[in-house]
């Protein structure tokens, strides 16, 4: 048993030395042989590497849209072709905003519309930290969530804002403001009833307001205060009691200050 070991040793070291000697006896090939075992080495691993990132990358694109989702692009999700499709893509009109909210206002069917496009990409860099290169900006509208299955880990929606297709912006800012309009507001009058009269209040652009101070007279230089209503909304409906005359509103803000007054209207028969 023990010339077995001693045998097997010796024939191992044998063959180690042999090996070493050949090695050191023919640098260059071997240094080429490693050279080409390493390259093959790394290559199936970039390789495998490269498989399960876009398995990835698929599998998380697929996530995002449920059994029942289809999109409509202009550009196809993946491509492959040549220089032929790559035209018959680009020929393609670009579909346009209104074109999507029409389709939201025409669907019946669907449970969720959302409307997607990237405008920016490139690397975001803050006091914190850096991003990757490849960041890509999208601009969504609020049936987006629903329709990629986006659940927010973190955060709210904070504003949404539309502009007219004749302006064009960059940056917008949210910021405090006071609208102040330089017309007076406006009131509508209706009777329903031979005692009371119903008066719609608004008064556009306007954001202190807070209160609706309705007036009432024989004219408009004998008016005097009927009635107060808290403003509910952009048209505020005020029911007081007059029956012939005329009438008019006053807007008023938190401490009970006149903003502006509308002008008298006469109480319909």
């Amino acid at each position: 048993m023990n010339k077995n070991k001693i045998s097997f040793f010796s024939e191992a070291r044998e063959s180690f030395t042999m090996a070493i000697g050949a090695i050191a006896a023919h640098k260059l090939r071997s240094a080429l042989t490693l050279l080409g075992v390493l390259v093959g080495v790394f290559s199936i691993i970039v390789v495998m590497t490269a498989m399960r990132v876009m398995q990835a990358n698929i599998e998380r694109q697929l996530s995002s849209l449920g059994s029942d989702t289809f999109m409509i692009r202009k550009w196809p999700n993946t491509y492959f072709g040549f220089s032929g499709d790559l035209e018959k893509y680009w020929r393609r009109k670009n579909i346009t905003l209104a074109q999507g909210h029409r389709l939201q206002d025409k669907a019946t069917l669907p449970a969720s519309i959302g409307i997607e496009s990237t405008f920016w990409a490139g690397e975001i860099q803050t006091r914190y930290k850096k991003s990757a290169p490849t960041v890509q900006l999208y601009g969504e509208t609020p049936g987006s969530f629903p329709a990629h299955n986006w659940n927010l880990g973190d955060g709210r929606l904070l504003f949404d804002a539309l502009l007219g297709a004749k302006h064009q912006s960059y940056r917008a800012f949210r910021m405090p403001w006071r609208g102040t309009p330089a017309s007076a507001p406006s009131i509508a009058v209706r009777t329903p009833g031979r005692s009371r009269a119903t008066v719609y209040a608004s008064w556009n652009g306007a954001t202190e307001v807070a209160t609706w101070e309705a007036l009432g007279g024989t004219d408009a230089t004998s008016l005097s205060s009927l009635d107060t209503f808290p403003r509910t909304d952009f048209e505020t409906v005020l029911a007081v009691k007059a029956s012939s005359g005329m009438i008019a509103v006053n807007a008023l803000d938190k401490s009970g200050a006149v903003l502006g007054t509308s002008k008298a209207v006469a109480i319909p028969d």
